[in-house]
């Protein structure tokens, strides 16, 4: 699989939206992500079945990501910043009912705190996504998120 080169932002798409009515592939020699809504949902989606089901060595399932993993993204943000009250209100945030809402809405409040959560869950997804294609046994480019650069996967 050398020289296969993956969008990072489709794959930490599928990395956080695949479920029961979603399901997102890898398909292995293109690099492309495709997805698969319920099987009731048109011919794009029958094409990809087909696809999938005829050559299954080719499309690699992207299982989500369990919704606990994205929690600790946001807890390791927090446990980043110095001590103080942006700190204590992310911290009182993600802690529970809610938590991702109300971690966005106390960030809401703090812009430059914000930017830097955005900087650092991208960094978060990459080695998460980069960690998926270890597991996977595949060897990859990232293309870079906007403003990222390409990371190179060995396998």
């Amino acid at each position: 699989m050398a020289g296969l080169v993956i969008n990072a932002e489709d794959l930490i798409m599928a990395l956080e939206g695949s479920g029961p009515d979603l399901r997102h592939y890898l398909d292995l020699q293109t690099g492309e992500i495709d997805y698969l809504l319920s099987e009731d949902y048109g011919d794009m989606e029958d094409d990809l079945l087909e696809k999938v089901e005829s050559d299954p060595e080719r499309y690699v399932l992207i299982d989500r990501l369990p919704s606990h993993v994205g929690w600790e993204v946001m807890s390791d943000f927090v446990e980043s910043l110095r001590p103080g009250k942006i700190r204590d209100r992310l911290a009182r945030a993600i802690e529970g009912r809610s938590p991702f809402r109300r971690f966005k809405d106390v960030l809401f409040d703090y812009p430059d705190t914000r930017d830097a959560w955005f900087a650092f869950e991208k960094k978060g997804y990459m080695e998460l996504a980069r960690d998926w294609l270890k597991r996977e046994g595949i060897e990859a480019d990232l293309k870079p998120l906007r403003g990222g650069d390409t990371q190179r996967e060995n396998a």
